[in-house]
């Protein structure tokens, strides 16, 4: 059995790109005689190609233009990513 993870840091990190990789094995007796020869491949798949983007739940606001500067309502809420390593 071949068993591989992988995580974010991965992706993050670049230090295993998405794409397709080949693995190529040699079955061996005793006495060095190749007797089969396999290859398979993987394909990683690029998690931030289609991430799913949720926008926040905002109130209603209610402006009333004037020469005043009111107490300033910034949003507050942000857009989330998903996968989250997605958004940087």
């Amino acid at each position: 059995m071949l068993s591989w993870t992988f995580d974010s840091s991965h992706y993050t990190s670049g230090s295993i790109p998405p794409g397709t990789y080949t693995y190529t094995f040699n079955v061996i007796i005793s006495g060095g005689v190749v007797i089969e020869t396999f290859t398979f491949e993987i394909e990683l798949i690029d998690p931030c190609v289609n991430p799913v983007l949720t926008k926040p739940t905002l109130s209603t606001f209610e402006y009333t233009i004037t020469d005043e500067v009111p107490d300033p309502q910034p949003f507050t809420t942000k857009f989330t990513v998903t996968p989250t390593f997605c958004s940087t």
